[in-house]
């Protein structure tokens, strides 16, 4: 009994942990990002437009391969003949005449062929053909990962908009619970006769303004978990993110980037080798094609040498085959001034995609340019600021013990913790905004690693 009672005891306690270990398990940055990608809609429509640029370049690989077509018919009718001569098809004249042996009668016919045509050369032009189309993959590719990037840039911005809420929140805890206990200070004071009955109400006062501002910053941190779960529904709003290095700043060298390498570039980059391979193909175009032909029919006809076969299965009587062989040589003549001219249109929108990167490239190394200066500036500010609250607080506990000891008045120790708590409050902006530059230094050069690493 005592056994299975240890054994009960252990099962609970062990349960307690797993729970207490799930409620303090935080949030990584990279997993915020990685569940994140799991469940965005936009994510899924990328993926699913890469996969269609895969096969259309899987179709378009397949044009190299010979065109087979088979043609199999029955039919019966009547055969009536008269001389002359017509165009059947584009290309190709008939002349028949008249030597049936009846005038007017019907019987069956059967034909079947199997025609191969087989473009064998195109001055390259099924090659441009597939470096277009592997281009583009590439570009839907380079597309999804823009998206990825957008998604992760909004992740991370609501990430810290919990962290930088969650940072308020905490400072309100801490500026109510230093109102609290000069309001009980001062209610002794007082009630020994050392202060005014007034500072017990002054100090009071200050304690109620603090506690409104923890419900504030409650609700601020409530609304930016709602906000989060955006991108995350899979989660509650009871998640803990990882904020032990907000008011912990590197230094600024190590957010120096020499180079972008950003998805939007690699886009333009697809786009540029796009309309080159096109023109290629389209200068291809321009020039004739030759193809290798071959076929193989059979026929029958229910008219023979001497008589003529009325049923529906006379086509299969009197069968002849054939097979033909040779090269096609097709050239659009037509083509040649149309096609110089939209090869003309294609070269001027490659000068015109290469601008577009070209100017992309600028914005994006000037971005990083002045948001590298911007965190220099901005370092040096958090340093000041964190010093700041230091001495911030180093005063305000002397004059509190001066205030205990009936040194000083209520007015004089509220005016050190007012300096105190627009130190701790400007310390927190800093960082916020140190942060907040080096969001943007990473979605600029599209380099989250540092971010990674600390959160």
């Amino acid at each position: 009994m005592a056994t299975f009672k240890f054994s009960l005891l252990s099962v609970a306690l062990i349960l307690l942990s797993l729970c207490t270990n799930a409620q303090n398990t935080r949030l990584s940055l990279k997993e915020a990002w990685e569940k994140a990608y799991l469940s965005y809609p936009s994510l899924k429509e990328k993926q699913a437009l890469i996969r269609a640029s895969e096969y259309n370049t899987s179709k378009v690989k397949s044009e190299a391969i010979p065109s087979l077509q088979l043609q199999l018919q029955n039919t019966f009718g009547t055969f009536n003949g008269g001389g002359g001569a017509f165009f059947p098809v584009p290309g190709i004249f008939n002349i028949s005449g008249n030597n049936s042996i009846e005038k007017t009668s019907t019987t069956g016919n059967a034909y079947g062929s199997v025609v191969a045509d087989w473009e064998i050369f195109h001055f390259g032009k099924q090659k441009q053909n597939v470096s277009t189309a592997n281009a583009l993959t590439q570009k839907s590719k380079e597309d999804y990962a823009l998206t990825k990037l957008s998604v992760k840039t909004v992740v991370t911005r609501l990430y810290f908009k919990i962290i930088y809420a969650q940072a308020y929140l905490n400072w309100a805890k801490s500026y109510a619970e230093r109102v609290k206990k000069i309001s009980e200070i001062a209610a002794s004071l007082s009630d020994a006769g050392l202060k005014p009955g007034a500072d017990t109400s002054l100090s009071h006062s200050s304690y109620l303004l603090a506690l409104s501002a923890t419900d504030e910053w409650n609700g601020n941190t409530i609304a930016a978990k709602t906000d989060f779960l955006e991108y995350l529904p899979m989660l509650t709003d009871s998640i803990v993110v990882n904020s032990d290095f907000f008011l912990k700043s590197g230094t600024p060298s190590k957010f120096i980037i020499s180079e972008s390498n950003h998805p939007a570039l690699k886009i333009l980059e697809q786009h540029i080798k796009v309309n080159q391979f096109k023109e290629k193909a389209m200068s291809a175009d321009l020039l004739p094609s030759l193809s290798a032909l071959a076929g193989v029919s059979s026929r029958g006809s229910g008219i023979g040498t001497t008589q003529i076969d009325h049923s529906l299965g006379g086509g299969f009587q009197n069968m002849n085959n054939n097979y033909l062989v040779g090269l096609g040589l097709t050239w659009n003549i037509s083509n040649l001034y149309s096609g110089t001219l939209q090869k003309k249109q294609i070269q001027q929108e490659v000068i015109a995609a290469e601008a577009r990167y070209d100017l992309q490239k600028l914005q994006l190394n000037t971005a990083i340019q002045s948001i590298e200066n911007r965190i220099t500036e901005q370092f040096k500010q958090v340093n000041k600021t964190d010093k700041a609250v230091t001495q911030a607080r180093e005063a305000y506990d002397l004059y509190f013990s001066r205030y205990e000891a009936g040194l000083i008045n209520l007015i004089e120790l509220l005016q050190i913790q007012l300096l105190l708590e627009q130190s701790e409050k400007k310390n927190i902006e800093a960082h916020q905004a140190f942060w907040d530059q080096v969001i943007s230094l990473a979605v600029a050069s599209n380099d989250f690693s540092y971010l990674s690493n600390q959160f």
